[in-house]
């Protein structure tokens, strides 16, 4: 589909830029998940060590 100028726009500047910031938003959720599952498993694994640790030296 041609309009004014001389290129040729076949998505169209909208699509682009709503294409765009869409994919920013799904980049931007896959972050936060994965650094809130990194978080849940670093907890996991202080609480693992600390009991270990409890377990092995008993402090009484």
């Amino acid at each position: 589909m041609l309009h004014s100028g001389n290129h040729l726009d076949l998505i169209g500047e909208d699509d682009k830029i709503f294409n765009l910031h869409l994919l920013m938003a799904f980049n931007f959720i896959l972050n936060l998940a994965g650094r809130i599952s990194l978080s849940i498993l670093h907890d996991e694994d202080i609480r693992e060590i600390e009991i270990f640790i409890t377990v092995a030296y008993p402090t009484y």
